[in-house]
């Protein structure tokens, strides 16, 4: 089914209602931050559900959203999906500020991928409060008989690293640039060897061992038109897996700082945060990658790391073998 989208548009979570004023809620008129967050009761919710409604750091300053919205099979009535909105909370229930972005819907649907059609964004960049924050995910829609209201929520954290305080000049400290230090894994698609690996605890799994962990693994190895490509976890479940990593390809190769006498750092690398992805395909050796995990912390480079493949190996008629060369925080 075609489904016919909205463009993509910035909304304060204080005020993001509906595009339509025929199938969404009516606009919030208070902009203050300290406005305690008021949800719209719960309407026919068992006719439309929300599954697996997770956010995840795609880059140190954004938030993704994956997850998605159904509306439950009846012989008698068709129920559809007419808009969404989102509202953002701090710990004390209090609602906070911040731009995001998604593509809100202009045609009622029975079902939607919240992460592939919706897009959903949020830039914390200029949030100053750190903690526990929950993003509520409000859904509208109708049947024959009545109108539809569904609600999910998920939780994210801001660490006290992340949080944009002023402090005087003489209790500023400059933070250390991380350093890096490599180490190599090998990735096959041989049902016996290792296929992926979660780079934060450098744990690898088997093949058959993706579903079951896919929220801890980083990276694996598939074999695609006799080409070896590497997928991050988020393609295991299209883009539903809980705490997700992505992955870009990196502007200079990485290749020259393995070989440095003096240890590499985080500095020394950029990345297009706008190109991040659940998986790369070119793997000519003078290509690096950038993996941002679902740890990434800026300050401490948890969560940053640097992917060398190496040339790819036939394994047999039909598997292969790739070395990656890790770069990252021990």
């Amino acid at each position: 089914m075609m489904l016919a989208l909205g463009t993509l548009a910035s909304f304060g979570l204080v005020a993001c209602g509906s595009d339509s004023s025929s199938s969404g809620p009516e606009s919030d008129r208070s902009s203050s931050s300290a406005e305690h967050i008021v949800l719209p009761e719960s309407n026919g919710d068992s006719l439309i559900t929300v599954s697996s409604f997770k956010a995840a750091y795609a880059t140190a300053t954004s938030l993704k959203f994956t997850g998605s919205i159904a509306a439950v099979l009846n012989i008698d009535t068709t129920t559809v999906i007419d808009s969404v909105q989102f509202k953002l909370g701090n710990e004390s229930g209090n609602a906070s500020t911040s731009d995001f972005s998604f593509t809100q819907l202009t045609e009622s649907v029975p079902m939607l991928s919240i992460g592939s059609v919706l897009n959903p964004t949020l830039d914390i960049s200029s949030m100053a409060e750190c903690g526990s924050f929950t993003v509520y995910l409000i859904v509208y829609g109708h049947n024959n008989d009545l109108k539809l209201v569904a609600k999910d929520s998920t939780v994210f954290t801001r660490s006290a690293s992340q949080c944009a305080t002023e402090e005087s000049s003489s209790s500023v400290v400059a933070s250390e640039d991380p350093q890096l230090t490599a180490w190599n894994v090998t990735l096959s698609t041989v049902v016996t060897e290792a296929n992926a690996v979660d780079l934060d605890s450098k744990t690898t799994y088997l093949s058959t061992d993706l579903v079951a962990n896919a929220a801890d693994i980083d990276l694996y190895i598939a074999r695609e038109a006799r080409a070896a490509v590497l997928y991050t976890n988020a393609a295991i479940e299209e883009g539903n897996v809980v705490d997700a990593s992505m992955i870009a390809e990196e502007t200079r190769s990485g290749f020259d700082y393995v070989s440095f006498n003096d240890p590499c750092h985080v500095s020394d690398f950029r990345y297009d945060s706008n190109a991040l992805t659940i998986s790369a395909s070119d793997f000519e050796l003078v290509t690096s990658y950038v993996v941002i995990t679902s740890k990434f912390n800026a300050a401490t480079g948890e969560g940053f790391f640097v992917i060398l493949p190496h040339e790819v190996v036939n394994v047999g008629t039909n598997n292969l073998a790739m070395t990656l060369t890790v770069l990252g925080v021990n």
